[in-house]
């Protein structure tokens, strides 16, 4: 009897050793898939299109490693990004109205859209990553240039111009220009 509980308890051991070894084998790959990911989003946007097939099937394998690790949440994703659009709407002060005038704010300032679309395009991409930490911190970045970009367009609209990003006046070189 003591010999058939301890064959027992070595089976159901070495099934629970194999489930965690099959994790740790699942961490890794994902970690590799999230590397090869990150280094296919920060490519040109006309080298992602080649290799768009190859991104989707990275995607997806991806998200079926962090389904069976259960690491990322999507309802909880969708909520957060709900959540942080409720507090950016909370925060605005222009004058969003019909008239398309922000449209042609942005269309004037075309350094803002594309700061606009990328804060969007990596929200988009870290979810497609399922990592969670990543979506975070991409929310933030993409909340803080959202209210940049509404405080600029409040002041062009109040005053008829605006104040130069931090990006702009590195270009430009400001301050070697009065020294």
């Amino acid at each position: 009897m003591e010999r058939l509980r301890l064959t027992y308890w070595i089976r159901r051991n070495r099934k629970k050793e194999g489930d965690f070894m099959s994790k740790i084998q699942a961490e890794k790959q994902l970690e590799q898939i999230k590397q090869r990911l990150k280094k296919a989003y920060s490519l040109p946007k006309s080298e992602q299109i080649k290799w768009q097939k190859q991104i989707r099937e990275l995607e997806q394998q991806a998200a079926k490693l962090q389904s069976i690790l259960g690491i990322f949440d999507e309802d909880k994703a969708v909520d957060l990004l709900v959540q942080t659009n409720r507090e950016i709407a909370a925060q605005v002060t222009g004058k969003y109205g019909y008239d398309d005038s922000f449209k042609k704010f942005l269309k004037d300032n075309p350094q803002l859209d594309e700061k606009w679309e990328t804060a969007e395009d990596n929200v988009s991409k870290a979810y497609k990553l399922r990592d969670w930490a990543y979506f975070q911190e991409c929310i933030t970045k993409y909340k803080e240039t959202i209210l940049e970009i509404d405080k600029l367009y409040t002041q062009a609209m109040t005053t008829g111009f605006r104040e130069l990003t931090e990006e702009e006046s590195k270009q430009l070189n400001i301050e070697s220009m009065f020294s």
